[in-house]
């Protein structure tokens, strides 16, 4: 790459991207960045929307959005394959879903089924076509992460004096209950979980970690701590654990030198990635009740919902893969999560761990995708806040997809789609080849090899 392309491009997906675009594509950056930020607006008032929504009879509007999303997927993809060709992102995805409609037509019987399993993976696969608008655009989305992430804090900050009207509300829909915004509380004690102004509390926590992230990259250094700091305060209000252990790994994380050949952080996506498949897998070989969680009130408290998926949830839900599916394939796309509430309600399985989620849709193909994913990640070069925060974002989804399915969250999905594809088209290189990103002005980002490629 020569010098006149270092002021103007990056390398990024295997070839230098323009970070002055042309007008077209400026068009369509924008085009699809006010999608996302619309997307990402309305799911953080998905309590507050859906409660209105039903009040005024129009039950269907809060699924727009999504709509919206799925009918630009197909055009983005088709102009991804235009400008970038037959990469091995496509054709892997190409692979995978093709699979995984066919098992499903196969093992549920209904295209309908397999039609929603595939509306699931919406989110995920704008994620994946959205990644080149964001890395052109990083530094000028900062207003916009900022007031959802303001939003979504005040949500929950005024959820701990006022109790929203939306929070425990029911409609249906057809056959199926849905909820506006799910009432609980912690280990069935006296501890609201705080949705804010999202459907649940653990969304609410998602979506205050994931853009508090991003702002901790991209914020002047002055603001970076206070962000982080309510961030973490938020959090704990919602009393989503997961989240909270994010938190508390990210907070160590910032606080370590960014080297890229530091043999913790090149390891952290691996042996996370393990833990995700260990975890439920090895449950299968083990008594249900060699653990009581309800010995003391602070283990109700803390690791009830965690101890319920290890001694019952996760292997029933292979089981149900095993038994109605295929050991290799797993059930297809549909096969397992929210299909189900519709089309198979007996066997609805939440998944509530990423592996067993991709195993039930796509077999041990999905299994294996996740570990090119976390092997990606771990051979990442980290030279700058874009190839931080996409490292970060891989973690993020790895330690999650502990306990969450992740696909089924739009925040978390979007972010698993548009990390994968950052990890699997930038290529490794040397540390001896490498140098920071520099950032100059708003919206440019003016870089030296970063990602060499």
């Amino acid at each position: 790459m020569n010098s006149s392309q270092n002021n103007s491009s990056t390398i990024f997906y295997g070839r230098a991207i323009k970070l002055k675009p042309k007008g077209h594509t400026i068009i369509l950056d924008h085009a699809v960045l006010a999608l996302l930020f619309f997307f990402l607006l309305t799911e953080v008032f998905g309590g507050a929307i859906r409660y209105y929504a039903v009040q005024y009879g129009f039950p269907w509007l809060p699924y727009l959005p999504h709509l919206l999303l799925a009918v630009a997927v197909v055009p983005m993809f088709f102009i991804y394959l235009l400008s970038e060709g037959v990469t091995s992102t496509y054709l892997t995805l190409l692979i995978l879903f093709s699979i995984g409609t066919a098992c499903g037509i196969y093992n549920l019987n209904s295209a309908s089924q397999v039609e929603f399993g595939l509306w699931v993976f919406v989110a995920f696969l704008y994620g994946v076509v959205v990644v080149p608008a964001v890395v052109r655009g990083w530094r000028s989305l900062t207003p916009f992460v900022l007031l959802l992430w303001m939003t979504a804090v005040a949500g929950v900050l005024i959820n701990v004096f006022h109790s929203w009207p939306w929070i425990g509300l029911e409609y249906q829909i057809g056959s199926t209950v849905m909820e506006a915004s799910r009432l609980w509380w912690t280990g069935g004690m006296a501890f609201d979980r705080l949705p804010g102004f999202s459907r649940a509390s653990f969304d609410a926590a998602i979506q205050i970690l994931i853009l508090g992230l991003f702002l901790v990259e991209t914020a002047s250094r002055r603001w970076r701590v206070p962000i982080w700091i309510v961030s973490g305060v938020a959090i704990v209000l919602t009393t989503h654990k997961t989240a909270l252990l994010v938190y508390v790994v990210f907070s160590v994380l910032l606080l370590l030198p960014r080297d890229p050949n530091s043999a913790s952080l090149r390891l952290l996506p691996l042996v996370l990635a393990a833990l995700d498949t260990l975890l439920p897998f090895s449950m299968l070989f083990v008594r249900p009740d060699w653990m009581d969680s309800t010995s003391s009130p602070i283990g109700a408290m803390v690791f009830s919902s965690f101890f319920e998926r290890l001694q019952i949830g996760w292997p029933d839900w292979l089981r149900m893969i095993f038994d109605r599916g295929n050991l290799l394939l797993g059930r297809g796309l549909g096969g397992i999560g929210a299909a189900q509430t519709y089309f198979e309600p007996s066997l609805y399985s939440p998944g509530d761990n990423i592996v067993v989620y991709l195993y039930g849709t796509f077999g041990v193909l999905g299994i294996g995708f996740l570990c090119v994913y976390a092997w990606k990640a771990a051979r990442l070069r980290v030279a700058g806040p874009v190839a931080h925060f996409f490292y970060l974002c891989a973690c993020l989804v790895l330690i999650d997809g502990m306990t969450v399915n992740v696909l089924e969250g739009s925040f978390t999905a979007i972010l698993f789609g548009a990390s994968y594809r950052y990890l699997q088209q930038s290529p490794v290189c040397s540390a001896s080849r490498a140098s920071a990103e520099r950032v100059r002005g708003v919206g440019v980002i003016q870089t030296e090899n970063p990602i060499c490629g």
